[in-house]
């Protein structure tokens, strides 16, 4: 009796450590989702602790050039709306992902910074754009 509760333990132990979320990580967080377009250039990325859901944030930059090509991708990708202008730049409201193999859920932002440029056919003018994507390792 007591072998057979020792197994039925043991075997609830392995079944509920799969349902276990690993530690945050950080790094290139687009290209572990997958199909990051090579404009895209990885900068840093931070674990914010003391943050609700203990979000890993990792900033991307891409150059004007390239922007309306990868707006396209995080519409397509993530469900960002697209880039408006307001006041001294251009940004959107974030887009989303949730991976259903890890669980984590994702958010994506794309910003310029402050600029003059005030139409679409002139982002070529602008240096760089930037991309914040957060990945939630925990349920807030």
């Amino acid at each position: 009796m007591r072998k057979a509760l020792h197994l039925i333990c043991l075997t609830a132990l392995i079944a509920l450590s799969g349902c276990a979320r690993s530690e945050p990580t950080c790094g290139d967080l687009l290209a572990r989702i997958g199909h990051k377009p090579a404009a895209i250039e990885y900068q840093s990325c931070e674990i914010e602790k003391d943050k609700q859901g203990t979000p890993s944030t990792a900033l991307y930059r891409v150059k004007g050039s390239h922007a309306a090509e990868v707006e396209k991708y995080l519409s397509t990708q993530f469900n960002m709306p697209a880039l408006k202008r307001s006041c001294c730049r251009w940004d959107a409201p974030n887009g989303s992902y949730a991976d259903e193999k890890t669980g984590y859920s994702y958010t994506i932002t794309m910003l310029s910074d402050d600029t003059s440029v005030s139409e679409r056919e002139n982002w070529p003018q602008i240096p760089y754009f930037h991309i914040l994507v957060s990945s939630y390792s925990e349920f807030p």
